[in-house]
């Protein structure tokens, strides 16, 4: 065992010396190798050249994406208090530019349900076709914006009456302008409409044509109108707005309030607005298609100005409350101020019944006319006309055929009467009954009363001639007649014969003609002044009383004939 050990112990040494000495000879041969390359370098090689890279186009920059325009989110609104679903025009697509077609946005926002259409304020709108509110229950809240018609309007439509319809009910329009700017006529004949519709407000809005609508040198026979209550509408408010019609057209109105179809219409407050026109037809026009179907009218408050046309017939009517055979029921015109000029009449009534014209200031001018021409014309019956407590004034036109105030049964009654022109017919003539009113005649005139039935209580002044204070020619009574309690003054005396009353060609059919307590005063003058001339038709005996009058220069009378026996003269 012990020699086992001493034995690999030895050669574990040898083994050891062995790895020394080999290693220390490689070392020692790398070092000589590397000492011999140093004495004799290797020749060099020539390096083969490498391609050159060509140098890179540069890639473009690329466009940028343009930033994508969001959806637009309406702007947030202020609620409008007491309406639940509020829609702005702007919102359904309107421009209210005045240079785009905004009709269509327009009709969609009015029939889009809500019960508020706000428009922005003071934009203008363009449209090109018929604006269309088919949806009841709305409010319109126009905010001094502005609606207009041109050239481009219904470019390839047909003519259609009316521009803006109201076709719904339960509708209120406030603060919005309609405005024609159109240089030629266009496929419409009036700006806004009603048709069979009820409980509609209009407030504080305007209607306006110009006179540029009309070219120079075109043809006149045209209708051109602002408003139209065209049939069936019902509890109508009109109030606080503006009318201007300059089309200057033969036919033509402001406003006109009508039941052509006979649907039956009623209740109007026409009040506090402004009209002013310059066309042929009347400022106002109120009538029916046939029947009475028109009730209840109520006028109020307004301002009314005609103006003179250029190219236009002269006007024939400053207002009418109805027409001959068209009447309407329970009208009311007052305290309206009214500047008229007519060649026709400044007020018609017709058949209308229960009219009252009261508190009105009216300033006509009668126009040329070979017909005569009154301040108010109405029907030869009794239809309850009564115009009461109103300022009138007849203008000076010595051209005129003026005849006189009144025409027809209608009760005058508590006004300031002045005419400064000539009187070619009577002041109140056929059926007239005029109480307790101011009359000052600036002209000369033909007679005070003509036919009439009552003439009581009045102050007369004539500062030019009267040639016969009342005429009843050819007249038959159906009534008693009374003239008393008068004061006639008069301030000219005339070349010709005055008579203070005459029945000629007159059949009284046993009414009494009476004559009593008036006083009449005229100039010193040669010439005769005759108290009556009478010669009656009729075969029996009639009584007439002259009581208590006052008339010294009216002492001449005359009994055609000598047939004082059908005369019963009570005085």
């Amino acid at each position: 065992m012990i020699h086992f050990k001493s034995t690999f112990k030895r050669a574990l040494s040898v083994a050891l010396f062995m790895f020394i000495i080999i290693l220390l000879g490689t070392s020692s041969i790398a070092s000589a190798k590397k000492s011999n390359n140093r004495k004799n370098p290797a020749p060099t090689a020539t390096p083969t050249p490498r391609p050159k890279r060509p140098t890179p186009t540069p890639l473009p920059s690329p466009t940028p994406l343009p930033t994508p325009t969001p959806t637009p989110t309406p702007p947030a609104r202020p609620p409008l208090e007491g309406y639940k679903n509020v829609v702005y025009v702007e919102d359904l697509g309107a421009y209210g530019d005045g240079v785009h077609d905004d009709t269509k946005a327009i009709n969609n926002a009015l029939n889009s349900g809500a019960d508020a259409v706000v428009f922005e304020a003071n934009a203008t709108y363009k449209t090109d076709n018929i604006i269309a509110m088919q949806t009841s229950g709305v409010t319109i809240f126009g905010n001094n914006a502005s609606l207009f018609t041109d050239d481009d309007y219904r470019k390839s439509t047909n003519y259609y009456e009316w521009y803006f319809n109201v076709e719904a009910s339960n509708i209120v329009i406030k603060d919005l302008r309609i405005e024609a700017r159109e240089s030629r006529p266009v496929g419409y004949k009036t700006q806004f409409v009603v048709i069979d519709a009820s409980n509609i407000t209009v407030d504080n809005c305007t209607f306006y044509i110009p006179s540029t609508v009309i070219p120079n040198g075109y043809y006149r026979d045209l209708e051109y109108s602002n408003l139209d209550l065209f049939t069936g509408w019902h509890n109508v408010t009109i109030k606080n707005s503006t009318f201007i019609n300059l089309a200057d057209v033969d036919r033509g109105v402001n406003a006109e309030f009508r039941d052509i179809w006979n649907h039956e219409a009623s209740d109007l407050l026409f009040t506090n607005n402004t009209l002013t026109s310059n066309c042929h037809d009347e400022i106002l026009a109120s009538f029916t298609g046939s029947t009475t179907t028109i009730r209840n009218l109520n006028i109020t408050n307004n301002t009314i100005n005609a103006l003179a046309g250029i190219y236009s017939k002269p006007r024939t009517l400053g207002v009418s409350l109805g027409y001959d055979g068209f009447g309407l029921d329970n009208v009311t015109f007052s305290n309206n101020t009214l500047n008229v000029s007519a060649d026709y009449a400044a007020i018609a009534i017709g058949d209308s019944t229960n009219v009252t014209v009261n508190n009105n200031t009216i300033n006509f001018t009668p126009l040329v006319n070979w017909n005569p021409v009154y301040v108010f014309k109405g029907a030869y019956l009794d239809n309850n006309v009564n115009v009461i407590n109103n300022t009138i004034e007849v203008l000076n036109n010595p051209s005129a055929n003026f005849a006189g105030i009144s025409d027809g049964y209608i009760k005058v009654s508590y006004n300031n009467i002045t005419s400064n022109t000539n009187v070619s017919e009577a002041l109140f003539y056929n059926n007239g009954v005029v109480s307790n009113n101011t009359i000052t005649v600036n002209g000369n005139t033909k007679r005070l009363g003509s036919s009439i039935i009552s003439f009581k209580d009045n102050m007369v002044t004539f500062n030019g001639t009267i040639s016969t204070m009342f005429e009843f020619y050819n007249k038959t009574f159906y009534s008693d007649i009374t003239i008393v309690d008068n004061i006639i003054n008069c301030n000219t005396d005339s070349n010709n014969n005055e008579t203070l009353f005459m029945l000629n060609g007159t059949t009284m059919n046993g009414y009494v003609f009476t004559l009593s307590n008036n006083t009449v005063s005229c100039p010193m003058s040669t010439t005769d002044k005759s108290f009556y001339y009478m010669s009656i038709s009729d075969k029996t005996r009639q009584t007439i009383v002259l009581t208590n009058n006052t008339i010294p220069m009216f002492i001449h009378t005359y009994i055609e004939g000598g047939m004082s026996s059908i005369y019963n003269i009570v005085s």
